[in-house]
Formats: structure tokens, sequence, C-alpha cells
């Protein structure tokens, strides 16, 4: 069950029902180009993480206070984009916002306050922006600082992994993935 409230539109775009508020551009003029590069990053993140993930057929876009965030199960999609123009014209954002749901959704909240999770999730979107062709949102440390953890240290992760190439990038991106893994259930390893 889904239960939203407001001036909402419902579309069915192929298998796919979108939510959206209804001052917002039709979706049927954006929505397929932003599932397919959505799908694109499913593939990717079964492949390189090992995640079994099904693309949702529900669907909901918001745009509260400009963030980006996103939650996700195998029915339902809630895309938080930090813009409520034409998706399309965003696909940067929509990768950005769609990181902590696909990834960490079904997590427990604990793996979700580490120092190192925000950066995990900035650092994966810019990989993927890379690998799909797209302009790379920047890792901002002014942005990560809201984790609690000392400047030096975050721009220290940053530098690490801003200095390798798109390939090591990933291999630090899958130790920093079994790192918040662990300390979701109990280890403790953070650096």
């Amino acid at each position: 069950m889904t239960f939203l409230r407001g001036n909402l539109a419902s579309n069915v775009i192929g298998k796919t029902r979108i939510v959206s508020d209804t001052s917002w551009s039709d979706p049927s003029t954006y929505w397929p180009p932003v599932e397919r590069v959505l799908k694109q990053i499913d593939k990717i993140i079964t492949r390189t993480f090992g995640k079994n993930v099904v693309f949702p057929d529900h669907v909901i876009l918001i745009s509260p206070n400009q963030e980006r965030n996103s939650y996700r199960d195998d029915r339902h999609l809630i895309l938080q984009v930090g813009t409520n123009l034409r998706l399309d014209q965003s696909l940067n954002e929509v990768v950005a916002a769609y990181v902590p749901g696909v990834m960490w959704s079904e997590a427990a909240s604990t793996v979700k306050t580490n120092q190192k999770w925000k950066l995990f999730n900035a650092a994966l979107a810019y990989w993927l922006q890379i690998e799909l062709k797209l302009e790379p949102i920047e890792i901002d440390s002014f942005y990560l600082q809201q984790t609690g953890r000392d400047m030096k240290q975050l721009n220290r992760w940053i530098k690490t992994f801003s200095d390798r190439s798109h390939d090591q990038q990933l291999v630090l991106l899958q130790q920093w993935y079994r790192e918040l893994n662990a300390k979701q259930k109990g280890g403790n390893s953070d650096d």
C-alpha cells in the first residue's frame, strides 16, 4: 500500500506507475531515459557489489527541501531529487539520489550514522556518473562534514579516493562497502 497526500498525479509508463506532483512536467516526457539510467545502475550494482536488485514497479517522485535521497524495496522507489524540473536534464542528480536507496534501504539505521556512509554514497554516485558517461558531481567535503568526522580525516578519505584510477576507485568502494556492512553487523573497521 502506498499512501501520499497532496496535488499528486499517477501515471503508468510501460510497466511502472509514477506518482509525482501535478506541478511537475508530465513524467511521460522524461521518465524513459531516467528509468533506463536507474536500471543500468541496478545492473552495475549487481555486477560490482553482488547485490540482488529488482527494479520496483511503483515510483514516487518528490522534491522537498531540494535534497537528494531515496528509499526502495522490491515494489516501491521513493526518489527525492533536488529538482522538480525534467529529471532527464538532471540525470547526475538522479544517480546521486538513487545510491542510498539502492545500496542501503534494507540496512540497519546504525550504518547510516557511520562517518564513512555519506562519503561512500557520494563517492559511489561520482563513480557511477563517470561509468554512465554523465557529468559527475564532485565530492564536497563541506557537505560531508555533517557526518561529525574530523575534517582532516574526511579530506584524507576523499584524497585517497580521488587519487585513484576509475578501476581502483571501484576496488576502494567495494572495500568501504564491506567495512560498512561489517560495522553494521558488529565489526569495527573505519580507516
